[in-house]
């Protein structure tokens, strides 16, 4: 049965968002769209450009909405621990006591799997996203809101930045490849969508659910790059040792500032999730893995160089 009612999406040009935007239109769902540099989502749904932190147009936004998608936050940047806490969680906040003074029935926040165990001085991402859950969590409970926290693991799919980005561009520039070392859980973003969309529409469940979103592997780095490597039609690779991996993981912290070992942990850490169980909504687990997806993430990453 289709559900006729109206969502809010906030982050609607993001790398999820505008998945998650075809998702809904596709599902019949009237779509409002915003996110801080405005455009167009699923061929026809304007998005209206509104910063996060502009949060005197939260009540508008959501005035007829029954769904929220809260999916606006700043990620993969280094941004100072202020500027995190005040999108991440100070704006979450505010959206969601917006919506509850207009009688919104449901408010999906996108977290991270990192906001469970969040690394105080280190990670000021997962902390905000960890403080914004227990804010929202407070204001649910106190409320006729229903909360849907989502902690996916790491996302991929077409035009993924971060490190899978950087990977799949060495693939094509004849990177070699690394020992087999650390783990980590990922989700292919459609199937992160469509989870997302049947949460929100199932009455199953809580008041207040957080659920961490993951396939059912485990992928080192040299999983994910021999995988690239297949869909660019090239041969096994040649493999350098782990210490000449570690040697430029550190080269690569002092030219970016980064955090000492920040690059080495992004490689060759071990960050494994387990997926909640879905059966309680009736909603199929995630089942594509990343070798289904690394063909067009590797098209979507720009042509070769080598």
């Amino acid at each position: 049965m289709t559900h006729r009612v109206t969502a809010l999406l906030t982050g609607a040009t993001g790398f999820i968002g505008t998945e998650l935007a075809e998702h809904i239109v596709a599902a019949g769902i009237p779509l409002r769209a915003t996110s801080a540099t405005g455009g167009s989502v699923a061929s026809t749904v304007a998005v209206k450009p509104i910063a996060m932190s502009d949060s005197d147009a939260f009540a508008a936004l959501c005035e007829g909405v029954d769904t929220v998608f809260h999916l606006a936050g700043i990620a993969h940047q280094r941004a100072a621990e202020q500027d995190y806490r005040l999108i991440n969680t100070d704006a979450a906040v505010a959206l969601m006591k917006a919506a509850i003074d207009a009688g919104v029935s449901t408010f999906v926040f996108l977290s991270s799997s990192r906001a469970d165990q969040p690394l105080p001085g280190v990670d000021p991402y997962a902390l905000s996203k960890r403080e914004a859950e227990q804010r929202l969590t407070a204001l649910a409970e106190a409320s006729s809101i229903r909360l849907i926290i989502l902690r996916p693991a790491l996302v991929y799919g077409p035009g993924v930045k971060g490190n899978l980005a950087l990977l799949a561009r060495a693939i094509q520039r004849g990177c070699p490849l690394p020992p087999e070392q650390g783990a980590r859980s990922m989700i292919d973003r459609s199937e992160l969508c469509r989870c997302l969309l049947a949460l929100a529409m199932s009455e199953a469940g809580g008041k207040v659910q957080v659920l961490t979103l993951a396939d059912s592997q485990t992928y080192s780095t040299r999983r994910i790059m021999q995988a690239l490597r297949k869909a660019a039609g090239k041969g096994s690779g040649v493999t350098l040792p782990l210490w000449c991996w570690r040697l430029g993981a550190r080269a690569l912290d002092l030219l970016t500032g980064a955090s000492s070992g920040s690059s080495e942990f992004r490689l060759f850490g071990n960050d494994t999730v387990t997926c909640s169980s879905l059966a309680f909504a009736n909603i199929p687990m995630p089942s594509t893995q990343f070798e289904d997806a690394a063909g067009d993430i590797l098209t979507a990453s720009g042509p070769s160089s080598a």
